[in-house]
């Protein structure tokens, strides 16, 4: 092996085995992918806030912690998306997740 190159097992799993092995913590990396997701904040609240349901790496951030809640708050649907772009804007800056996609 040279110095940069990746030793990695691939193994597929059904959902339930696959989130409790993530949640054990017995992976390195992950891959993994959703759709028709058409609430901008709960992917946010899910994998970026502390304590989230599916915040598996354990990523913990005060200001996007509060950001969603704030949209929330507002009965206007573009403060949400706009307290949800600066958390995005956050989580990018932190490079908590590297985010591989693709549309095959």
């Amino acid at each position: 092996m040279h110095e940069n190159d990746v030793d990695a097992a691939i193994s597929v799993a059904d959902w339930s085995s696959f989130s409790a092995r993530v949640r054990a913590s017995e992976y390195q990396i992950a891959l993994l992918g959703w759709f028709n997701i058409v609430d901008p904040d709960w992917l946010t609240l899910a994998l970026f806030r502390s304590g989230g349901t599916l915040n598996w790496g354990g990523y913990s951030n005060a200001e996007v912690d509060k950001l969603p809640e704030t949209g929330r708050a507002s009965i206007d649907f573009a403060d949400l998306t706009k307290t949800c772009k600066e958390a995005a804007r956050i989580i990018v800056d932190d490079l908590s997740y590297y985010v591989i996609a693709y549309q095959g």
